[in-house]
């Protein structure tokens, strides 16, 4: 059916005459063979586990911090400003409580509460009005600007809880 049709004499590259094509053995593995390469592999991995451990900790750990920003919304939402600078006062607290030791926060009221809570949030002051309602406000009905005063004072009580050192912060490290 198909013919067979004879090569000629002077078929290719008369150049390549006589030359054998070469036989490549196989290709080399990427699978690290040497002990080096699993004891590096073996420390990359503690070093990253370890890194997570830490951070889901430390997320575990924040958890009060979310639960008062989420609370400190929805007393934003819910209070009236009447009450509102008794509310955060008492959201402030607890807060602190969560993480420092009883007997540090608790009896703290007034000027002297104000100033802790300055003092466990590094480069943080409250604004003169917030200040004064968190000293006063749980105990004088009226404020001069309620809604300027409730505004700023939950923005600066979000930005306390979200900032301020834990006093656990120690078992971290």
């Amino acid at each position: 059916m198909n013919p067979t049709y004879p090569l000629p004499e002077r078929f290719g590259n008369a150049a390549l005459r006589g030359m054998e094509e070469l036989i490549l053995g196989p290709s080399p593995s990427w699978w690290p063979a040497a002990p080096g390469w699993w004891v590096l592999a073996g420390i990359v991995f503690l070093l990253l586990l370890r890194a997570v451990l830490r951070h889901l900790r430390r997320w575990f750990k924040d958890r009060y911090r979310r639960e008062g920003l989420r609370e400190l919304r929805h007393l934003q939402h819910a209070r009236a400003n009447s009450v509102g600078a008794a509310a955060c006062n008492e959201l402030l607290k607890r807060v602190a409580l969560a993480t420092y030791p009883r007997p540090e926060v608790a009896s703290l009221t007034g000027s002297a509460w104000v100033a802790w809570l300055e003092s466990s949030a590094p480069n943080f002051r409250f604004s003169r009005d917030v200040r004064q309602a968190l000293s006063f406000g749980p105990y004088q009905p009226y404020t001069p600007d309620p809604s300027l005063v409730t505004s700023t004072l939950f923005k600066e009580a979000a930005h306390w809880i979200s900032k301020h050192r834990r006093g656990d912060d120690h078992e971290l490290r």
